[in-house]
Parts: structure tokens; sequence; C-alpha cells
């Protein structure tokens, strides 16, 4: 058997076989028979679920990202707000578009109007909040 990935026939991964071989990628890239090369896999068009904010993909993978005010949480995926009331975990709204896409400068492109309502209403719930705080240890003050 005459081993054909010595000769580097494939973009990334080659696999020897039995009279022939097989080529195959890295995790994050998909294999284009047609080019004969592996390409990356956009996640965030793809796995609508996994961020619960902003996707922003990059070669080989994806990461999170949240709106202004919530903190990304150690799963990497969700957010909380990140005010002083405490945190609550933001939940996602089924059938509305999660990704930030971003042009071939890298430049942020503005989210769903849906998200951002949600945004300010939560921010003036927290002023609100804020104004009962103060209002109330003037009173006991």
């Amino acid at each position: 058997d005459i081993d054909e990935c010595q000769e580097t026939v494939c973009d990334q991964v080659c696999i020897n076989t039995p009279g022939s071989y097989r080529c195959g990628c890295h995790a994050g890239y998909r294999w284009l028979y047609g080019d004969i090369k592996c390409t990356d896999i956009n996640e965030c068009t793809e796995m609508l679920d996994e961020c619960q904010h902003i996707c922003h993909n990059n070669q080989g993978g994806y990461h999170c990202h949240c709106h202004r005010g919530y903190r990304l949480n150690p799963d990497r995926q969700t957010c909380s707000f990140g005010g002083g009331l405490g945190s609550r975990p933001w939940k996602p709204i089924k059938d509305t578009p999660k990704i930030d896409k971003r042009d071939k400068a890298d430049t942020a492109v503005k989210t769903d109007k849906v998200k951002k309502t949600q945004d300010k209403t939560v921010e003036k719930k927290k002023i609100k909040q804020e104004q009962r705080e103060r209002s109330t240890d003037r009173r006991e003050g």
C-alpha cells in the first residue's frame, strides 16, 4: 500500500486507507469536494441557539458576546444582567435572529430591534428601582 498522505494531497487532515486515502477537516471547518479544501463553518448562521445575545464567527470557531449592561456567564453562551439589582438570566426570544453579522472590516452591525427594546425596558426598570432605593435611603436617614 502506498501512503498517498505523504504527498500532501489534503488541505488539513489526510487518512490513509488500503489502496486510497480520505481527506478531512479540523473542528470548525467543512470539506468542500469541488474545491478539494476545507472552509470555515459559520457557526453563527448554522447553530442559531448557541449564543443568547450576539454571536461572532471566526476562523474555526465562534464566540458569544452580550448586549451592553449584561455579562457573559461561565458557560460562555448565556448572559446575565450585570446591574446592581442582582443578576437575572436573560431569556432568549424564540424566532428572533440572534446573529451579529460583521462585515470584512469586522465592524459590528446593529442587532434586531426587539432586543434593543428589551434592553431599554430593563434599563428603565433599573433606573426606577435605583430611584426608589435613593428615596428610601433619604427617608431613613
